[in-house]
């Protein structure tokens, strides 16, 4: 809901960043000032495209080789939610297409970061991008297969983890402690999503447009940025 960059590490892709809006199909592409490509070549060019979303624009700010991003634990952020389910489900496959062509950025030059943190991205990514055949294999596969126990269990683990975030933003946001039963019952809806749109998002990532915002193209100020930044390019 909130991120803040460095000036030094958004200059060199601010003024391509300003053209972003939904009607943008084309995939984000830059070029150092010696006219080579940066990101978008190749089957990543066809691929990799910035539907507007925060992620992208941290991947791109991440590339660099001694750059780095930190979580920020007591950062208190208060934003707009969708008040009907259709905008839900829209935010939602927005948020997905835009989860999958930031991995996609990322993947190209995380593996220079130190074991550790590529590790933990390379590893965190893809389980993500299995947990819809995990969702189906203990919610349909399995009690097929006459594993009710296994089924049970596993919606056991979901709701006590969904429990464990309630009580976490009850204990250090200081919300009310509706928030635990919310965040259990929420679970179901994220099975839901999990199902049905994280499951065509990726499947369907291709797809431009922003789905929920409008299609305005921010005006920047006259001479804001430089005419020419530096810009690090990642080693192909």
């Amino acid at each position: 809901m909130l991120a803040a960059y460095r000036r030094e590490a958004i200059l060199p892709i601010i003024k391509e960043w300003l053209k972003e809006r939904p009607s943008a199909i084309p995939a984000l592409a830059l070029a150092d000032s010696q006219g080579n490509g940066w990101v978008a070549r190749g089957l990543a060019r066809k691929l990799i495209k910035s539907p507007g979303e925060d992620r992208i624009l941290t991947a791109f700010a991440l590339s660099g080789r001694n750059a780095r991003v930190v979580y920020q634990s007591n950062a208190v952020v208060h934003t707009i939610v969708p008040d009907s389910s259709k905008q839900f489900l829209r935010q939602q496959l927005r948020w997905t297409r835009g989860w999958i062509h930031g991995s996609l950025l990322s993947w190209r030059f995380m593996w220079r970061k130190s074991l550790p943190a590529a590790f933990i991205s390379y590893l965190f990514q893809s389980l993500l991008l299995l947990s819809p055949l995990i969702v189906i294999l203990w919610l349909v596969v399995k009690p097929l297969q006459g594993n009710g126990f296994g089924t049970a269990g596993f919606f056991a683990g979901t709701i006590y983890v969904g429990l464990l975030h309630g009580l976490n933003t009850w204990k250090y946001q200081r919300t009310s402690i509706e928030s635990a039963p919310y965040r259990m019952m929420f679970v179901f809806i994220s099975l839901f999503v999990t199902l049905t749109v994280m499951l065509y998002g990726i499947l369907t990532p291709w797809k431009g447009g922003w789905l929920t915002r409008a299609d305005t193209v921010p005006k920047a100020p006259a001479k804001a940025y430089p005419e020419t930044a530096p810009l690090e390019t990642v080693a192909q």
